[in-house]
């Protein structure tokens, strides 16, 4: 048996540690057909553990295995059953059996564990199989990096993503924006939007809890939290966000928000305690 039918095997029995043992602390290792990379061991085991909450029978046997020096490449079969969660996408349990193959290029440091890795397989046909809409599922990466990318204040990453002609709405009764009024491409949405969040609020978050792909639409579902400088009042309400995508990009935006308690925190001339109609 090689190191790689046992690396396989490991995962295979969900015996993580052993798995763990093979990666060097500092490797990386890219889903190429998913477009996604993972830097370091811990980050690495928990994405191959996902695959087993998507289907906890896979087995995954390795067809072929070659060796030289410090580079290595393998085949394998994956076979299982789709009883768990995607992790892709708020898809539901198919209960339908799938199979898929691919490829693996890895390289070894001197005591043999892995440092890099690049895994080849056909993602479009695998969502296929499992019964997810390939768009959708990149619809739904592609908000969530958008979601990460605002928790680092990389606005200019958000604003990349925006069709030139985005129509932007926030929810009815939102401050920010007048009723009927809709702002219209990227620059519109930065400095009536962006700019007022970061120069008038004190940790204002977006704190996203769900995401849910359907067609060129996602749906996500979270919470605002912050505090209003002009007030000090405090921010702590449900939202929902509707994403609409056209070719790769972002079309349209729609908030809907807990509007009662925005303005409740946001002026100063509402009374001290927060009353709904």
């Amino acid at each position: 048996m090689t190191w790689i039918d046992d690396n396989f095997g490991a995962m295979n029995r969900g015996d993580w540690p052993r798995v763990s043992g093979y990666w060097a602390e500092d490797a990386t290792y890219e889903k190429i057909g998913a477009n996604r990379i993972f830097r370091g061991r811990e980050a690495i085991v928990e994405s191959l553990r996902s695959a087993y909450t998507l289907a906890p029978d896979i087995q995954i046997v390795i067809t072929s295995f070659q060796q030289t020096g410090d580079r290595c490449t393998a085949e394998w079969d994956m076979s299982g059953t789709h009883t768990g969660e995607t992790p892709l996408a708020d898809i539901p349990a198919a209960n339908k059996p799938f199979s898929v193959r691919g490829v693996v290029i890895a390289r070894l440091a001197s005591d043999g564990k892995i440092v890099m890795c690049r895994n080849y397989f056909n993602n479009a046909d695998f969502l296929a199989l499992l019964g997810v809409n390939p768009s959708a599922a990149g619809n739904v990466k592609l908000i969530e990096d958008l979601y990460t990318a605002l928790s680092r204040g990389d606005i200019r990453t958000v604003l990349a993503a925006m069709d030139p002609k985005i129509e932007w709405r926030e929810a009815e009764n939102n401050p920010y924006q007048a009723p009927g009024e809709i702002f219209v491409g990227p620059d519109a949405v930065l400095d009536n939007v962006f700019t007022r969040l970061a120069t008038e609020w004190d940790g204002f978050t977006v704190n996203p809890k769900a995401f849910h792909g359907v067609g060129d639409t996602v749906v996500v579902e979270g919470r605002y939290t912050g505090a209003y400088k002009a007030t000090g009042r405090e921010l702590d309400a449900q939202v929902t966000h509707i994403w609409r995508l056209r070719d790769g990009k972002v079309a349209a935006f729609q908030q809907y928000v807990d509007t009662a308690q925005l303005r409740y925190v946001m002026d100063a001339e509402i009374g001290d305690q927060l009353t709904y109609p």
